[in-house]
């Protein structure tokens, strides 16, 4: 399905087909045609007319042959296609599918997106942004071959040099165009999905300020409920037990087991909290390490601008 303003590849109104069919029946062979089409010679067309020395032309022998051109394949001529030539379509990326595009949850233990789904999504992206870039400079060296040829060779009849040269300008104009359709939606989708990585990605600092603040919150209380616990057995502890180290004046006497056992447990309330405070950093140092990367990677999957060709 193709998104609108975009021509057809294999339709009627098709501006690069239709330039292909006008200069083939005037005798104009296309001078290196965009990697994502080739044609074939049709029935009944002088043979030699299609061809040309670029690898995935037409041979211009006048047999009806199979070729690979890039993104398109180019069968023999069908009866009944526009010009006596048949476009076969493969599997190209559409704004469609970008605009459809889901991606699958991360793994257990992780959240977010599937990282690696994610990537190869875009490596699509630039790959197709990369071949209409290709398919644009292929149209323009055509168009300049068109014009080096009404130039040379104007004097052996065909099409006016004028209406040769508008019609090459009207076809760079549509690619160019086409073109720029096809990046907008590339660029537009990958700022979507970059404002979505920023969500998810203050989505997880929320949440994991938020689970840190709780066990702290905990870790206080319950070190609170055994300082309170030992003042508690020490205001209650009878006052006859023999102590084995002077006593203040106003102090309460403890007895030695259980100030043993108290020790025992500040003991353990400072092994369990440098113990959380490590784990706690640990997994700080991690989450920002993922954030980091997130940022890497919205920086890396953003296009660069390309210049048009020189006309």
């Amino acid at each position: 399905m193709n998104p609108p303003n975009v021509p057809d590849p294999a339709g009627e109104n098709n501006p690069y087909l239709a330039a292909f069919e006008s200069a083939e029946g005037q005798g104009y062979p296309m001078a290196g045609a965009p990697p994502a089409q080739a044609v074939t010679p049709a029935p009944g067309h002088a043979p030699g007319q299609a061809s040309g020395h670029a690898p995935g032309h037409a041979s211009g022998h006048g047999a009806p042959a199979t070729m690979s051109g890039g993104a398109h394949d180019v069968a023999a001529p069908a009866p009944g296609t526009p010009g006596g030539f048949l476009v076969q379509r493969s599997e190209r990326l559409t704004p469609s599918e970008v605009r459809s595009a889901s991606f699958s949850r991360a793994g257990l233990g992780r959240r977010g997106l599937d990282e690696d789904h994610v990537r190869h999504f875009l490596d699509r992206v630039e790959n197709e942004i990369s071949q209409l870039g290709n398919e644009k400079a292929a149209l323009a060296e055509e168009v300049q071959g068109l014009r080096q040829r009404l130039s040379s060779g104007g004097s052996r009849g065909g099409m006016p040099p004028e209406e040769a040269h508008f019609q090459a300008v009207r076809i760079l104009s549509q690619a160019q165009q086409t073109a720029d359709l096809y990046v907008a939606d590339a660029e537009r989708y990958t700022r979507e999905l970059a404002h979505e990585a920023r969500l998810h990605r203050e989505a997880i600092l929320s949440d994991a300020r938020g689970r840190a603040e709780l066990m702290m919150e905990e870790a206080h209380q319950r070190a609170a409920a055994v300082a309170e616990e030992a003042a508690r057995r020490a205001s209650v502890v009878p006052s006859t037990v023999v102590q084995a180290s002077p006593v203040p004046s106003g102090a309460s006497p403890v007895p030695e087991g259980d100030r043993q056992a108290m020790e025992r447990e500040i003991a353990y309330l400072r092994t369990y909290s440098d113990v959380y405070r490590t784990h706690l950093r640990s997994y700080l140092e991690a989450l920002l390490k993922n954030v980091d990367e997130w940022e890497n990677s919205e920086r890396s999957a953003l296009p660069v601008p390309t210049q048009p060709p020189a006309r």
